[in-house]
């Protein structure tokens, strides 16, 4: 558990012997409550009065069902993400009674080279990028990373990076674009919003607002600020975890609606986004080749 948690960017506040404490992952708090006892490898949230194993702890982060989180485990989840985490797990693993250092040392504009090719590899222009994320210089137990940083409602970041890098900095919430509009348009992440940003494609039939909930674990916090609006509709993921918390959402009201089948044949936005351009490409070689 404890290692899932920092493959998920959270990491412990103190360390008593066995015992991990976190600000919960569940739930926004200032004060550490959500204790990891490593040595049972079992877990329990002093707010909320729960606890249990992993796949308890999977089915809440994710509103899922257990054949749902395994299979985000053990596909794009737990196995792909990004290499750093496992480098200090190997090499700079604090000592058991030590605490992890890590620090925020700068968040500035857009600069990096390396951030701007990764953007560009999402197919995100870096003109629509430096509207909406900041760079961000973290060190961690004094290795120091840059990696981008999309800011929530409650002041904390959203991270990515290169090498499916995916973390965050505490607190941990939804990200909303409140522009007065009557209707809204729903996304699971940064890279979704972006690519509508990108393209201002005509996926969502009419001018909204958004709401980019960064986790689905979110959904039920999300639920009053959802229940504004005349009508949501709902960009979510084309995975298991993505259409169950879709099934929910239009179960409790008409107001909901689902436009997934407008790219149902990629996993989300961005990854629609990424095949068009990609055919452009393609499309601009042959037509340059006819030249010749």
């Amino acid at each position: 558990i404890v290692e899932y948690l920092e493959h998920l960017g959270h990491w412990p506040q103190k360390i008593m012997n066995y015992d991990y404490w976190y600000l919960s992952p569940l739930r926004n708090e200032k004060t550490p409550s959500f204790k990891v006892n490593r040595k049972l490898n079992a877990w329990f949230d002093h707010g909320l009065g729960k606890g249990g194993n992993l796949i308890d702890l999977g089915i809440l982060l994710y509103n899922c069902t257990v054949a749902e989180f395994l299979e985000r485990f053990n596909g794009n989840g737990h196995q792909n993400t990004f290499s750093f985490h496992q480098q200090i797990a190997k090499t700079d693993q604090p000592a058991e009674n030590e605490k992890s250092k890590i620090s925020i040392k700068a968040i500035r504009e857009l600069q990096s080279q390396e951030l701007k090719n990764y953007i560009a590899s999402r197919s995100i222009s870096f003109e629509t990028a430096k509207s909406f994320l900041k760079e961000i210089v973290l060190s961690i137990n004094e290795r120091e990373y840059i990696v981008l940083g999309f800011k929530n409602d409650s002041g904390g970041y959203e991270l990515r990076g290169q090498v499916n890098f995916k973390s965050s900095i505490s607190p941990k919430d939804y990200t909303s674009f409140d522009t007065g509009k009557s209707c809204l348009a729903v996304v699971e992440g940064m890279f979704d919003f972006l690519s509508h940003a990108e393209t201002q494609n005509k996926i969502v039939p009419e001018p909204t607002d958004w709401l980019v909930l960064n986790s689905l674990s979110f959904l039920e916090k999300a639920l009053p600020f959802m229940n504004n609006y005349e009508r949501v509709y709902l960009l979510f993921d084309n995975d298991a975890a993505g259409k169950n918390g879709m099934k929910q959402l239009l179960s409790i009201s008409q107001k909901f609606l689902d436009l997934s089948h407008y790219y149902q044949d990629s996993k989300d936005l961005n990854e629609k986004l990424m095949k068009e351009k990609k055919a452009e490409q393609q499309q601009q070689v042959r037509r340059g080749g006819r030249r010749f």
